[in-house]
């Protein structure tokens, strides 16, 4: 019985004492809070093929992502269904290891946004979202015979 309680103490005490090492906060985690890692530096070549397969993978055709010449910016035609915000949120997760803000305006007059990729004050890539001009099939039946202007007599 008395071999029992013994183990059972020694295993507390060392219960005890291993909670208060996890605990108490090592130098070596206090100095990576006041120095984190630097970030990367981020390169026009590398923004354009991780916006443009984020863009594909979530529903945009290659087609509907035109560059500009010229400048730094990347128009897109969009769907109805598609979501700008996860798109924000997919590039901003792509991109949380390099020196770079996302920032985006949304115009809903004419349903355009701007997402704006930039690293300081300067604008690295901009992305123009405009919706897809849906076709609209016309309604009856196209005449056989054109109309004759108005105003001309043979």
């Amino acid at each position: 019985m008395e071999r029992k309680i013994i183990i059972i103490l020694i295993l507390s005490i060392l219960a005890a004492v291993l909670t208060l090492i996890r605990e108490t906060k090592s130098p070596e985690s206090t100095l990576a809070k006041a120095f984190p890692p630097a970030k990367k530096q981020l390169s026009l070549d590398r923004i354009r093929p991780m916006a443009d397969t984020t863009l594909v993978m979530l529903g945009i055709e290659k087609k509907n992502i035109k560059p500009v010449k010229n400048q730094n910016d990347v128009r897109v035609g969009y769907p109805k269904e598609f979501d700008i915000l996860r798109f924000i949120r997919a590039l901003s997760d792509s991109l949380s290891e390099f020196e770079v803000t996302v920032i985006s305006m949304e115009n809903p007059k004419n349903n355009s946004a701007v997402v704006q990729i930039k690293s300081g004050d300067k604008i690295l890539q901009s992305y123009l979202f405009s919706q897809e001009i849906q076709k609209v099939e016309q309604k009856g039946v196209s005449p056989l015979v054109k109309k004759k202007a108005k105003g001309k007599s043979r």
